[in-house]
């Protein structure tokens, strides 16, 4: 990346600003996030991205596709949640 000039975030050297807890957003300890890793690490990533870049708008027809998307990944979570309260 650097000889190309190309910007790369070691996420491993900034887990404390992203908030990671070892021991509740992975699923082994520290090598793998779980769910709740992962949206830490999505929201993170994408308010970099917000602050660093600029992007045009979308067509009708992507939003479309990442809003049904978002309600798919909305009830895997729900139901997820739900599985753990049992």
């Amino acid at each position: 990346a650097k000889e190309h000039d190309i910007e790369y975030l070691d996420l491993n050297l900034i887990y404390k600003d992203i908030g990671i807890d070892f021991t509740k957003d992975t699923c082994d300890a520290g090598d793998h996030l779980n769910v709740y890793g992962a949206e830490k690490v999505s929201s993170y990533i994408g308010d970099y991205i917000n602050k660093h870049y600029t992007f045009a708008k979308k067509s009708e027809k992507l939003i479309e596709r990442w809003n049904n998307d978002c309600l798919s990944y909305n009830k895997f979570k729900e139901n997820l949640e739900k599985e753990e309260h049992k």
